[in-house]
Protein backbone atom coordinates (compact mmCIF):
# COMPACT_ATOMS: atom_id res chain seq x y z
CA UNK A 1 0.00 0.00 0.00
CA UNK A 2 0.93 3.48 -0.91
CA UNK A 3 0.27 6.27 0.69
CA UNK A 4 -0.61 10.19 -1.42
CA UNK A 5 0.01 12.90 0.82
CA UNK A 6 -0.70 16.46 -0.81
CA UNK A 7 0.45 17.86 2.18
CA UNK A 8 -1.24 21.30 2.46
CA UNK A 9 -3.59 22.51 -0.14
CA UNK A 10 -4.77 25.55 1.42
CA UNK A 11 -4.49 27.39 -1.93
CA UNK A 12 -3.47 24.72 -4.48
CA UNK A 13 -6.30 23.63 -7.44
CA UNK A 14 -7.94 20.54 -7.71
CA UNK A 15 -6.36 20.35 -11.03
CA UNK A 16 -2.76 20.94 -10.12
CA UNK A 17 -2.99 18.48 -6.94
CA UNK A 18 -4.31 15.57 -9.85
CA UNK A 19 -0.94 15.78 -11.46
CA UNK A 20 1.01 15.71 -8.42
CA UNK A 21 -1.01 12.79 -8.03
CA UNK A 22 -0.27 11.69 -11.86
CA UNK A 23 3.82 11.63 -10.57
CA UNK A 24 2.79 9.85 -7.48
CA UNK A 25 1.36 6.93 -9.56
CA UNK A 26 4.18 6.67 -11.89
CA UNK A 27 6.49 5.97 -9.27
CA UNK A 28 3.87 3.46 -7.35
CA UNK A 29 4.24 1.48 -10.58
CA UNK A 30 7.49 1.89 -11.11
CA UNK A 31 8.28 0.54 -7.36
CA UNK A 32 5.68 -2.06 -7.49
CA UNK A 33 6.61 -3.32 -10.97
CA UNK A 34 2.93 -2.86 -11.86
CA UNK A 35 0.69 -1.71 -15.33
CA UNK A 36 -2.09 -0.49 -12.99
CA UNK A 37 -3.27 0.07 -10.23
CA UNK A 38 -6.29 0.93 -8.22
CA UNK A 39 -6.85 4.49 -5.70
CA UNK A 40 -8.77 4.39 -2.45
CA UNK A 41 -9.68 8.30 -1.55
CA UNK A 42 -11.67 10.20 0.76
CA UNK A 43 -13.41 13.64 0.12
CA UNK A 44 -11.96 16.16 -2.03
CA UNK A 45 -9.39 13.20 -2.69
CA UNK A 46 -12.24 11.62 -5.18
CA UNK A 47 -12.43 15.00 -7.05
CA UNK A 48 -8.76 14.89 -7.12
CA UNK A 49 -8.53 11.41 -8.44
CA UNK A 50 -10.86 11.87 -10.57
CA UNK A 51 -9.25 14.71 -12.50
CA UNK A 52 -6.45 12.61 -12.93
CA UNK A 53 -8.61 10.07 -14.23
CA UNK A 54 -10.53 11.90 -16.94
CA UNK A 55 -8.47 15.19 -17.76
CA UNK A 56 -4.83 13.56 -16.86
CA UNK A 57 -4.96 10.58 -18.37
CA UNK A 58 -5.10 8.38 -15.63
CA UNK A 59 -7.08 5.87 -17.43
CA UNK A 60 -4.12 4.36 -18.63
CA UNK A 61 -2.83 3.50 -15.12
CA UNK A 62 -6.14 3.32 -12.91
CA UNK A 63 -8.36 0.05 -13.41
CA UNK A 64 -10.49 1.45 -10.01
CA UNK A 65 -11.29 4.23 -8.00
CA UNK A 66 -12.76 4.27 -4.58
CA UNK A 67 -14.25 6.96 -2.84
CA UNK A 68 -15.82 8.17 0.00
CA UNK A 69 -17.68 11.37 0.82
CA UNK A 70 -16.73 12.89 -2.55
CA UNK A 71 -18.19 16.12 -3.12
CA UNK A 72 -18.85 15.32 -7.14
CA UNK A 73 -21.74 17.55 -7.25
CA UNK A 74 -19.68 20.19 -4.74
CA UNK A 75 -20.76 20.66 -1.13
CA UNK A 76 -22.26 24.15 0.06
CA UNK A 77 -19.53 23.33 2.84
CA UNK A 78 -17.56 24.59 0.56
CA UNK A 79 -18.73 27.99 1.07
CA UNK A 80 -17.21 27.97 4.72
CA UNK A 81 -13.66 28.61 3.26
CA UNK A 82 -13.66 30.95 0.43
CA UNK A 83 -10.47 32.15 0.59
CA UNK A 84 -9.06 28.78 -0.26
CA UNK A 85 -8.70 27.92 -4.03
CA UNK A 86 -9.79 24.00 -3.66
CA UNK A 87 -13.01 24.96 -1.53
CA UNK A 88 -14.21 27.37 -3.66
CA UNK A 89 -13.98 24.71 -6.78
CA UNK A 90 -16.20 22.73 -4.80
CA UNK A 91 -18.94 25.03 -4.45
CA UNK A 92 -21.86 23.77 -6.17
CA UNK A 93 -22.01 24.76 -9.99
CA UNK A 94 -18.44 25.93 -9.85
CA UNK A 95 -17.29 26.24 -12.94
CA UNK A 96 -14.68 23.72 -12.26
CA UNK A 97 -17.25 20.93 -11.38
CA UNK A 98 -19.11 21.80 -14.64
CA UNK A 99 -16.40 21.14 -16.62
CA UNK A 100 -15.16 18.18 -14.67
CA UNK A 101 -18.39 16.34 -14.58
CA UNK A 102 -19.16 16.87 -18.70
CA UNK A 103 -18.20 14.44 -21.40
CA UNK A 104 -17.31 11.72 -18.62
CA UNK A 105 -15.62 8.61 -20.28
CA UNK A 106 -14.47 6.72 -17.33
CA UNK A 107 -17.01 7.13 -14.64
CA UNK A 108 -17.38 3.26 -14.80
CA UNK A 109 -14.39 2.69 -13.11
CA UNK A 110 -15.43 4.69 -10.14
CA UNK A 111 -17.09 3.67 -6.85
CA UNK A 112 -18.42 6.27 -4.61
CA UNK A 113 -19.51 5.59 -1.15
CA UNK A 114 -21.37 8.10 0.73
CA UNK A 115 -22.35 8.11 4.50
CA UNK A 116 -25.93 7.68 5.48
CA UNK A 117 -25.44 11.39 6.92
CA UNK A 118 -22.70 13.53 6.59
CA UNK A 119 -22.23 16.74 7.81
CA UNK A 120 -19.81 18.21 5.01
CA UNK A 121 -21.42 16.99 2.02
CA UNK A 122 -25.02 18.47 1.24
CA UNK A 123 -26.58 18.41 -0.41
CA UNK A 124 -26.08 14.00 0.16
CA UNK A 125 -26.90 13.33 -3.26
CA UNK A 126 -23.33 15.27 -4.19
CA UNK A 127 -21.49 12.02 -3.67
CA UNK A 128 -24.10 10.68 -6.57
CA UNK A 129 -21.65 10.13 -10.16
CA UNK A 130 -23.57 9.24 -12.81
CA UNK A 131 -21.96 6.28 -14.31
CA UNK A 132 -20.37 5.18 -11.13
CA UNK A 133 -21.35 2.64 -9.18
CA UNK A 134 -22.70 4.64 -5.76
CA UNK A 135 -23.17 3.00 -3.05
CA UNK A 136 -24.72 4.70 0.45
CA UNK A 137 -23.65 3.00 3.79
CA UNK A 138 -25.56 3.44 6.98
CA UNK A 139 -22.32 4.84 8.53
CA UNK A 140 -22.90 8.63 10.19
CA UNK A 141 -20.54 11.36 9.44
CA UNK A 142 -17.89 12.66 6.96
CA UNK A 143 -14.53 11.72 8.98
CA UNK A 144 -15.90 8.34 9.64
CA UNK A 145 -16.32 7.16 6.64
CA UNK A 146 -12.80 5.68 6.14
CA UNK A 147 -12.80 4.58 9.91
CA UNK A 148 -16.12 2.56 9.86
CA UNK A 149 -15.79 -1.43 9.31
CA UNK A 150 -18.74 -1.46 6.85
CA UNK A 151 -17.33 0.88 4.51
CA UNK A 152 -13.78 -0.75 4.85
CA UNK A 153 -15.65 -3.80 4.09
CA UNK A 154 -17.10 -2.09 1.20
CA UNK A 155 -13.43 -1.27 -0.44
CA UNK A 156 -12.38 -4.91 0.65
CA UNK A 157 -14.88 -6.11 -2.05
CA UNK A 158 -14.68 -3.91 -4.51
CA UNK A 159 -10.78 -3.57 -4.91
CA UNK A 160 -11.37 -7.95 -5.94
Amino acid sequence: MFVFDPGVTYNRSIEDLAHELSKFVQKVLKASKSKKLSLVAHSMGGLISQYYLERVGGDKNITKIITAGSPFSGTRAAFLAPHTRAAREMIPNSKFLKSLQSNLKFSDRIVSIRAKRDQTIWPKASSILEGAKNIESNVVGHNTLMKADEVLKIIKKELK
